[in-house]
């Protein structure tokens, strides 16, 4: 029999890609320990110490913390004492979590073995780079060299792919715009549509259009 997955997309709809390379790259992500956030702050200090084009760059950790979470939260706070480019945003609203995407340069994955994963699609609408581990769910959705860089899961290895698109934003650029035509791909309305001609096949019935509701994609 033929199988075919639909994965879980995004609203290109209601997210306009962005013009703006902040200067900042930005974490983002459950603040939990599978997330391994750690990474992220590990590559980013090690690019600063070999210095380079990054030192005039920030890093933006962020995302929702849970009550057991709290512990995993000091630890990174522990990892980031002494340098003062590398900063949390804890529990961001809806709003603010729009302006970190916008205003960011790149976003940074580090979930290891994530059966899909939704920030690396979230930053690709939003006209972003990413940097992300070359195994699950991002070896799915993004394109090596095209849609951002796909590294091994180290620090030495994160920090080359940071380097890499802090000296070169005409590349950061680019690859954002290869992200967001990435993103369409993906968008809820081509999962629905999928999915309508999927049950009209199979079942013979017709279904009828649907006014587009407001969604909160989860992460």
């Amino acid at each position: 029999e033929e199988t075919e997955i639909l994965a879980p997309g995004v609203d290109c709809e209601s997210i306009r890609p962005s013009d703006t390379l902040g200067d900042y790259f930005l974490a983002f992500a459950r603040l939990k320990w599978v997330k391994n956030i750690e990474l992220s702050i590990n590559a980013f200090r090690h690019t600063l110490r070999n210095g380079g084009a990054t030192s005039n760059f920030r890093l933006v950790v962020a995302g929702q913390v849970d009550a057991g979470s709290r512990a995993y939260l000091q630890e990174l706070r522990r990892l980031a004492e002494g340098c003062p480019q590398i900063s949390f945003i804890v529990n961001p609203a809806g709003e603010q979590v729009r302006q970190l995407y916008d205003s960011c340069y790149a976003v940074m994955n580090t979930t290891l073995r994530e059966p899909w994963g939704m920030i690396p699609l979230e930053a690709n609408a939003y006209g972003k780079a990413v940097i992300a581990v070359n195994q699950g769910g991002t070896l799915d959705s993004q394109e090596h060299g095209v849609t951002g860089l796909l590294v091994p899961p180290t620090a030495e290895h994160f920090a080359e792919a940071i380097e890499t698109l802090a000296k070169d934003p005409t590349l950061a650029r680019r690859m954002g715009m290869a992200g967001r035509k990435n993103a369409e791909r993906y968008d809820w309305a081509c999962f629905v549509e999928r999915l309508d001609s999927f049950l009209d096949r199979y079942t013979g019935v017709k279904h009828q259009e649907y006014p587009t509701r407001e969604r909160t994609p989860r992460r």
